[in-house]
């Protein structure tokens, strides 16, 4: 997190993680919208995320997990029934 002038706590993913975890999955910036990198012509890297593009990532792992969740919860109840 990052606390800003305004008092407030701002929270965010960091560029360069994203980064790495795309050439961890064998991907860069071109396979995912959310993350992008430029040159600028003095030499100098510019990094951002597309925050919107996360949006359906995030909800797809979240069903994924709560459908996990609930598999692992019924298999609990057949313990206990045993």
């Amino acid at each position: 997190s990052y606390n800003g002038t305004s008092g407030r706590t701002h929270i965010g993913f960091i560029s360069q993680d994203v980064e790495q975890s795309l050439l961890n999955s064998n991907m860069t910036g071109l396979d995912f919208a959310g993350f992008c990198k430029s040159t600028h012509n003095n030499g100098n890297e510019h990094y951002s995320l597309r925050y919107g593009e996360f949006i359906a990532l995030n909800t797809d792992q979240i069903q994924k997990l709560k459908k996990r969740v609930k598999e692992l919860e019924d298999q609990i109840e057949e313990l206990k029934n045993k």
